[in-house]
């Protein structure tokens, strides 16, 4: 037989019918009982509920009953199409919350791992002085006696003379094999023995993607600053000075003449679209009005628009840039050598930058 189950409203609860007598108004045995028929709710005993035989009985419109919802004492059968758009947008505006958390909370990361490197650097430098007569290290990355080996010659075509043979399968002209020079450039360089783990010269924010065709490839993130370079020129000449760019910046070339160790820097992340990081960073330097000074090797955003810097003393960390000009330019790398019309940024880096005329 159909039925249809109505839950009653309070005219059923208070008939109080026997479920025998519902039951048999049901099957008909029930005379008497052709307007109201009644039933109890099994597993809700106080509910009263109205069978009605279908087509032939109506329920009496006075009753006010409504439709039983049948998840009260049944099984659901899943969720409906307004649930699981409610659902759905609740999690669309938790992710639009956390997103940008966690990639706030990754870059912060990535800054901290970034000025450990930086620091550790900085302390291996230190205790490179003692060892060598207190002259500074090399910043040319030509000899061994520089602080690590790496590419040169033009566009960093040129792979670093190394005693050690590649590992079989690393073809040539592939990034696998280009890592690997520059990690076993910095292991024959002279500092690598103060900080042994080749893996502090690469920035993890920095997300540089390769150019085979061109034969650019990226992996170290670090430059040592000219104004404190200790070594030779890789091509002869002087010592130290590899620019003639740097004509007003004499470089220091012994720790006595290092005034301000706390206030210098002595490595700068750079962003050299051309591959390896070449040789020495180096800074249009102005004695007389830092203001005035001028970008030569590009600066670095690895991380938001913020760069790290290791300092003389043996600590390290994080600036971020205010001029649009000085973060576009990071961005790109070396597009434009363009201050702008806010020297903020090239100021901050002339002050912090070592030479002679800046002990």
């Amino acid at each position: 037989m159909n039925e249809e189950i109505i839950r009653c409203g309070r005219k059923c609860r208070e008939a109080k019918m026997t479920p025998a007598r519902a039951k048999a108004a049901v099957n008909g045995t029930g005379q008497g009982l052709a307007e109201q028929t009644f039933y109890s709710w099994a597993r809700r005993p106080k509910v009263w509920c109205c069978v009605t035989p279908l087509p032939t009985m109506k329920p009496n419109p006075s009753q006010t009953c409504l439709r039983a919802n049948l998840h009260s004492g049944g099984a659901r059968t899943g969720f409906t199409l307004i649930e699981l758009l409610v659902v759905i947008a609740i999690i669309a505006i938790l992710a639009a919350m956390l997103l940008p958390a966690l990639a706030k909370a990754k870059m912060k990361a990535s800054t901290a791992v970034c000025v450990s490197n930086q620091k550790q650097l900085a302390l291996a430098w230190q205790m490179y002085l003692p060892d060598n007569n207190d002259r500074v290290v090399g910043f040319n990355c030509g000899y061994p006696s520089d602080w690590r080996m790496g590419f040169g010659g033009t566009g960093g075509a040129t792979p670093p003379t190394l005693t050690a043979t590649a590992p079989a399968g690393l073809a040539a002209g592939t990034e696998a094999l280009y890592d690997w020079q520059i990690l076993e450039g910095y292991k024959e360089g002279a500092i690598y023995k103060y900080a042994p783990n080749a893996g502090v010269i690469h920035c993890p924010g920095d997300k540089r993607q390769p150019d085979a065709a061109a034969g650019h490839f990226y992996y170290d993130s670090y430059s040592g600053v000219v104004g404190l370079n200790g070594g030779k020129k890789p091509t002869g000449g002087a010592n130290g000075d590899n620019s003639a760019v740097q004509s007003k910046a004499t470089p220091i070339m012994k720790v006595a003449g290092f005034r301000h160790p706390t206030d210098r820097f002595l490595w700068v992340e750079e962003n050299d679209y051309r591959g390896d990081n070449i040789g020495s960073w180096e800074l249009g330097f102005e004695p007389t009005d830092h203001t005035t000074s001028k970008w030569v090797d590009c600066p670095a955003v690895y991380h938001g628009v913020s760069s790290t810097f290791s300092f003389g003393d043996g600590h390290a960390e994080s600036h971020r840039w205010v001029s649009g000009t000085t973060k576009a330019l990071a961005a790109y790398g070396h597009s434009s050598q363009a201050v702008g019309t806010d020297p903020v940024d090239v100021t901050y880096v002339a002050d912090h930058y070592p030479c002679q005329e800046n002990p």
